[in-house]
């Protein structure tokens, strides 16, 4: 197959795809000739797992970024990031942001703003906690514990030792820049 459009979504439990060779293999058989590999949320780890995102500008889920960082990947916060014919959305509602400006990008803006009024998307939540910036310290550490789970240690072992270290010094950078607000 030759698609000209591969999407991988993000995963609640993102380390089950990254060790999946078949699912890698095709990744990197594609992505020569596809005409834009997307991605949102922790997706694009996928992508850094193939082999195809090293060395290129990318985002991913906050909690994840550390992950994707020890890929070779250059890891950046913005919400939506493009990068030859790569676009990257940082989360779950980036996604959306990210399907949007793909759309703007393929099909032109008039199509994006139709897409983005048929789906009514303007969102304008009660908070201003959608990323660890902005997230008192109390939000932060109540959102690792639900990401992390209810047994961390087992979660952290399932990461690899490579990916270990990586992870608690982005979640002790991420709490160390919380706790200064």
């Amino acid at each position: 197959p030759d698609p000209d459009v591969v999407v991988i979504p993000g995963s609640s439990k993102p380390l089950g795809p990254l060790k999946d060779e078949v699912l890698l293999d095709w990744v990197r058989s594609v992505a020569p000739t596809a005409q834009w590999l997307a991605s949102a949320c922790t997706g694009s780890a996928v992508y850094g797992a193939a082999g195809v995102l090293r060395g290129r500008r990318a985002t991913t889920h906050w909690a994840f970024r550390e992950n994707l960082r020890a890929m070779g990947v250059e890891v950046v916060a913005d919400r939506v990031v493009f990068d030859g014919h790569f676009v990257t959305g940082a989360g779950v509602s980036a996604g959306i942001d990210m399907a949007l400006a793909l759309t703007a990008r393929v099909h032109g803006d008039e199509l994006a703003k139709a897409i983005q009024l048929g789906i009514e998307y303007d969102p304008q939540p009660d908070f201003d906690a959608g990323a660890p910036e902005k997230a008192d310290a109390s939000t932060l550490r109540l959102t690792t514990r639900m990401l992390m789970g209810d047994a961390p240690l087992r979660t952290l072992a399932s990461y690899g030792s490579r990916m270990v270290g990586d992870r608690i010094r982005g979640l002790r950078r991420t709490a160390t820049t919380s706790k200064r607000r």
